[in-house]
């Protein structure tokens, strides 16, 4: 799969481990500090509360760099898509523009290699982060209460399942509508 030999791919599947990792910590963080002051030991708060700040600021950078290249490798997906429908467009006889009307290939070229890397690829990288954040969490949460734990488990797992369950209905009925 040619994905998985693109370095973007990686570097925002990194970012976003990255950044389900500095999500799951501030929990523990906030944790510790409620310790702290339950111990009445403020330099400890101080420092705990930096380091909660810090993680947030990075939270909010490795985000906003997980999006940016999540949008580079979709429109890098696209543009290699395009690529290879000009490539098998170009190769294919003169008969075949007969066959089919020239609408059908520009619509291919222009609207459906869009659709498929918004559709395809972009998912992917959600189901990846969605996988990375769940780890993280679960780990985090047994760290601080097994009963939460399970709670998470649950309600984490919905997001990541419902799009995979109910994308076909979606389609469908979504190209219903649209025949109607």
């Amino acid at each position: 799969m040619a994905v998985l030999k693109e370095p973007t791919f990686w570097v925002a599947i990194v970012t976003s481990l990255f950044t389900q990792f500095c999500t799951a910590l501030l929990p523990v963080i906030t944790q510790q500090i409620l310790d702290a002051a339950v111990a009445k030991d403020l330099h400890r708060i101080f420092w705990l509360a930096g380091g909660y700040l810090l993680g947030f600021l990075v939270i909010i950078v490795s985000e906003f760099f997980d999006q940016s290249v999540s949008s580079i490798f979709a429109a890098k997906q696209e543009l290699r898509l395009k690529n290879d429908l000009a490539e098998q467009t170009l190769a294919k006889g003169e008969d075949s523009f007969r066959l089919d009307p020239v609408s059908r290939y520009q619509n291919a070229y222009t609207n459906e290699a869009a659709r498929i890397s918004d559709d395809l690829f972009y998912p992917i990288l959600m189901f990846v982060a969605g996988i990375f954040g769940l780890v993280f969490n679960v780990l985090a949460l047994q760290f601080l209460d097994p009963v939460l734990m399970v709670i998470v488990i649950v309600s984490s797992i919905i997001p990541i399942v419902f799009p995979f369950t109910f994308s076909r209905a979606i389609d469908t009925a979504k190209q219903h509508f649209l025949n109607a």
